[in-house]
């Protein structure tokens, strides 16, 4: 047991030499920052309920309205994680200012969803799913919070999968 643990020490401090090596950023770095991500999923709680309002495509309406409320409650949760100051910042940078700008574009066009506006919200989507699911490999990170990225990843997969169905529908 004691040598298994040893092993898997050995391991992580190797990947994290390797990512120091290529300067590839953790989860904890400003880049992808807990409150970055709490930040980017209040904004897709605004989008998915002003999409779900606008869309004319039923079962797009249906899944937007889904998502809203996915990316609400994991807000809520993760608002009580971040130390972060609260409400929010006045002027987004970075990641946050990215996903504002595709969020702030698809919602002027969305009415006629067509296959291109999906699939653009389906990248977008995968960036965002992507960074949860390095927060669930971040011991850096509290449990409750891997634990609640994992909670959220587990309830958007299906949607996820929604979205692609509806972009292969379209075409």
């Amino acid at each position: 047991m004691q040598a298994h643990l040893q092993s898997r020490l050995s391991s992580m401090v190797l990947l994290r030499q390797h990512r120091a090596a290529r300067q590839e950023p953790l989860m904890t770095d400003s880049l992808t920052s807990l409150s970055d991500l709490l930040e980017i999923s209040r904004d897709g709680v605004d989008f998915f309920e002003q999409a779900s309002q606008c869309v004319d495509d039923k079962r797009l309406r249906a899944l937007f309205s889904q998502l809203a409320k996915t990316k609400a409650s994991l807000a809520e949760n993760l608002s009580e994680e971040v130390t972060a100051k609260p409400g929010r910042k006045g002027k987004a940078s970075g990641p946050v200012a990215e996903f504002q700008k595709t969020y702030a574009s698809l919602s002027t066009s969305l009415r006629k969803a067509d296959v291109t506006q999906i699939d653009q919200l389906e990248q977008t989507e995968d960036r965002l799913h992507s960074r949860f699911q390095e927060l669930v490999m971040d011991r850096d990170q509290t449990f409750v919070v891997r634990v609640l990225a994992k909670q959220y990843l587990a309830r958007v997969d299906p949607l996820h999968r929604e979205i692609r169905a509806r972009k292969r529908s379209l075409s």
